[in-house]
Formats: structure tokens, sequence, C-alpha cells
């Protein structure tokens, strides 16, 4: 069954002592991702519902003030296409979110295991990656950290995604954001300059992933990350004419949108979702190959690129 079809716990998102979440869920073993932060866990509630639990640590208090401002953000938000927080416990070195569980695995595995995927097809997905930016930047919250592991699809068989992971969001008020966040192959120019951080972070950092859904193959190239990074601050990218054999030149008009390096003129969330590719999708009788090569480039980055969100 669908997520959304699936019956919930009533929200509750104030924080909880440690000891109301030992009694409420039993972990299954399974481990869905781990990192600096922390680890994502699998975990069974009494009716058999299934959640994924972020257990944060927060042995010092800029851990703790990360992990509050995590949970803060998270306990605000309400959309279909953000993963959603359903219970908050916290304990002296430690905090656990407990979110969706998320079962359908990375967007760009999606991509790599449908044999027949079109242009056509990715427009759908954009199109909600979009619809989850404009909410979030309607309440003027920068994502920062749009990346493929963090765009997860609800189930095997669906084609819905929500976005994951607030832990380097950001509400955007009087105060300037100055810091280096997010991973450095997605992240703008202004982020790696060390410049003022806005909303149209999250837009270069889609114009990113939407190239490697086209083609399979990062826009910024170079052996080394120096150069990829001297390539990100210049905006010098240009599209393989192999990896773009088959893709309509209106989907690079989106991308080209994007991918700009002053902040204030790229496309905004609301004007992505009205950009012609995402109302119409690619002109009619243009090519429509299967996007082989896509498939075969996003299988080899996927294999030497990133850990798992999912479990494997």
């Amino acid at each position: 069954p669908a997520i959304d079809e699936l019956p919930r716990m009533k929200k509750q998102c104030e924080l909880k002592p440690m000891e109301e979440f030992n009694s409420m869920f039993t972990k299954t073993g399974d481990l869905i991702g781990c990192g600096a932060f922390g680890s994502v866990v699998l975990v069974r509630d009494k009716e058999g519902e299934l959640y994924a639990a972020k257990i944060l640590k927060t042995r010092t208090q800029k851990k703790r003030d990360t992990a509050i401002r995590e949970y803060e953000m998270m306990k605000s938000l309400r959309h279909p296409k953000l993963v959603e927080l359903y219970s908050t416990f916290t304990a002296k070195e430690s905090f656990i979110l407990v979110m969706d569980y998320l079962w359908g695995g990375e967007l760009f595995d999606r991509i790599v295991e449908e044999e027949h995927i079109k242009e056509l097809d990715v427009v759908p997905y954009v199109k909600q990656i979009c619809e989850a930016l404009q909410y979030l930047h309607g309440n003027k919250i920068v994502h920062l950290d749009l990346k493929p592991e963090n765009i997860i699809c609800l189930s095997p068989n669906s084609r819905q995604v929500k976005i994951i992971d607030f832990g380097l969001a950001r509400v955007l008020d009087e105060t300037h954001v100055r810091a280096i966040y997010g991973t450095r192959d997605y992240v703008a120019p202004e982020v790696l300059n060390f410049e003022q951080l806005t909303l149209a972070c999250d837009m270069w950092s889609l114009g990113v992933v939407t190239y490697m859904l086209l083609s399979g193959v990062m826009p910024f190239s170079g052996d080394s990350w120096p150069e990829r990074s001297a390539n990100i601050t210049k905006a010098n990218y240009n599209y393989h004419e192999t990896a773009f054999k088959d893709i309509s030149d209106l989907a690079k008009d989106f991308v080209d949108h994007l991918l700009i390096l002053q902040p204030e003129n790229r496309m905004k969330a609301h004007n992505a979702l009205n950009h012609r590719w995402i109302v119409d999708g690619p002109p009619k009788g243009a090519k429509a190959g299967h996007m082989k090569r896509t498939r075969q480039n996003l299988k080899s980055y996927l294999a030497n690129n990133r850990a798992r969100w999912q479990v494997s």
C-alpha cells in the first residue's frame, strides 16, 4: 500500500522523555543510514507501523542546539512532498526524531531501475521537488542540502517523492547566514565563496539535480575538487553532446534559468513551476529516447559517490 494510505499516529511533536520512546517503539535491527550526526534506524510501533527514527548524539551543547533547531524546524512543516515528523524524544546525550519511513529508495536509483524512462517521465519528479521548495521558501526556509540522497520515493512502486533531512536547513530572518553548508558538488557558488545565503541556494541545487536526472553526469566537471569548485564559482558548464543527445532544448532552458551565477537572477520556485517544461513537458515531436546512457551514467555515479538512506 502507498505510504499516504497507511494509518498514522496522531501527530504529537512535543518533546517526550526517552523512556516513552522505549515503551512506544521497538527497533527492528535495520540500519537505514548513518553519519557524523548519528544514525537512522527502522522502528515499529505497537500497531506494527514502521517509522524511521533519527538518533542524534547531543553530548555537547552545540550538538544539542543543532538537534533542537532541526526539531523546531520539522515540527512546523506540513507538506505532502516533505518528510513528516511524528514524535520526538530526548535524553541528556541523545535526541530521537521519529519520521515517515520512506521505503522506495533514492530517486536516482528509481531512474536507474526504470528500463524505459524518458525525459517526459523526469518532469513530474522535478515538479514535485519544485512544489516542496515553493512551500519551504514561502516560509522563508532554505534547505541547503538538496541532493540525490535527500530525494526519496515513498514506496517501491510509487512515483511520488519526498524531501528529507533538515539538519542544515535555516530560517532566513533578519540575520545574515554565511556558512559552508551542504554537499559540495551541489552547493551554490555563494556557499563556496562564504557569501550571504538566500533561498536561491536551493534553486541552484535543483539545477544540478535536474541536470543529473537528464544526463546522469555532473554539470561541473574536473579531475579534482579545486577544478570542479572553480567551475562552480564561475557557473562554467555545458551540455555533454552524447549525454544530452535526446534531451529537449526546453529542458536545457529550465536548467539554464537555475544555474545562474547571480542568486537574484535565478528562477524562483514558483517561476520554476510555471516554466513551459514543467507545465507542458518536452515539445511534441521531441526525441523520446529511453535515456539508456543517462541510466548507465547514473549507475556509475551511484556506485562511486554516496552512502545509502534506504535499507540495503
